[in-house]
């Protein structure tokens, strides 16, 4: 994982429904584990902001979270314009806690824009 940089940027955190169920680890779980692992003060509320998809079903396969990292960097940033990364949370039965990768693909970037219009930038 990359060392977190002080820019605003939208990040997507994407997994498999029924392997975060087996895991037995909510959302919030997950992205506090994603915050401490890149490096981001998970307590300073006031600097990052989330966004909980749960418009799909938990009977999709995959979810996603989505993340405003320092939105207050610039609060009327066109989001489309923004820093935009998507990681693939796994989980590994070996560990207790799941690893993130990132996707650095064109249908990854797809997923983001797609996303990025219907959620507005630092607002929950």
């Amino acid at each position: 994982m990359s060392t977190p940089a002080a820019d605003a940027k939208r990040i997507f955190l994407r997994a498999r429904t029924s392997s975060a169920d087996q895991a037995g680890l909510q959302d919030h779980d997950l992205v506090d584990l994603f915050l401490n692992k890149a490096g981001f003060d998970k307590e300073d509320t006031g600097q990052h902001t989330r966004h909980f998809v749960h418009n799909q079903p938990r009977e999709y396969e995959h979810f996603h979270i989505i993340l405003d990292i320092n939105y207050r960097q610039d609060p009327d940033a066109n989001v489309k314009e923004l820093v935009h990364e998507v990681y693939r949370i796994r989980f590994n039965n070996h560990d207790t806690e799941p690893s993130f990768d990132r996707i650095e693909s064109p249908q990854a970037s797809r997923l983001a824009l797609e996303y990025t219009g219907i959620y507005p930038w630092g607002k929950q």
